[in-house]
């Protein structure tokens, strides 16, 4: 699946959150690796734009899987 940019993407994740009612964008974005790509995970985490990565930050910091680091360190 091919996008234009990494707003397009970000869409189309946002847009499978609310259809497919998840809790979070880290369930959203293992859904679509999972079931809709055969790209790595570190090829579709090129894809996020800032505003997506700071929402997974939170969620993450929230379900204390991470601590307040940023996760463009991560990538």
């Amino acid at each position: 699946m091919m996008f234009r940019s990494k707003n397009d993407f970000c869409l189309y994740l946002e847009q499978m959150k609310k259809d497919l009612e998840f809790v979070t964008y880290i369930e959203t974005i293992l859904h679509f690796y999972e079931n809709e790509t055969d790209q790595e995970i570190e090829d579709i985490a090129k894809l996020l734009n800032k505003k997506l990565i700071d929402s997974i930050e939170r969620e993450g910091v929230d379900l204390k899987v991470i601590k307040g680091h940023s996760m463009e360190s991560l990538f």
